[in-house]
């Protein structure tokens, strides 16, 4: 939630958390209501098979972009390097910390 709140503009907070929720919810919903109708068409055991494999082949859908981006970007891990956010202003800069850094230069709260 900070992250959509950070992101938005203050006039539009409202419409940004209420996509954020909507996402949630239809993510939570819609596998449980698909599964279950499934089940009423086909064995469990088939039913949970093609879940499963519509699972695996929308994570390698997702996640291909995604590595081949970071594949290309050069990023070491365990270095803090700035790079510009999303919502940021031309100018602004953030920095990606590694974890070890976040819990030992970084106080939350």
């Amino acid at each position: 939630m900070s992250t959509v709140l950070g992101i938005a503009p203050p006039d539009g907070r409202g419409e940004a958390l209420t996509g954020l929720f909507l996402a949630a919810y239809l993510g939570l919903a819609v596998p449980v209501v698909a599964l279950g109708v499934a089940t009423q068409l086909l064995s469990a055991r088939s039913a949970v098979s093609g879940f499963a494999a519509l699972l695996v082949a929308t994570v390698a859908l997702v996640s291909r972009p995604l590595l081949r981006h970071s594949a290309g970007s050069g990023h070491r891990a365990g270095r803090d390097e700035p790079v510009a956010g999303p919502g940021s202003r031309p100018g602004e800069q953030l920095t990606v910390l590694s974890c070890t850094s976040v819990g030992s230069k970084y106080p939350t709260g």
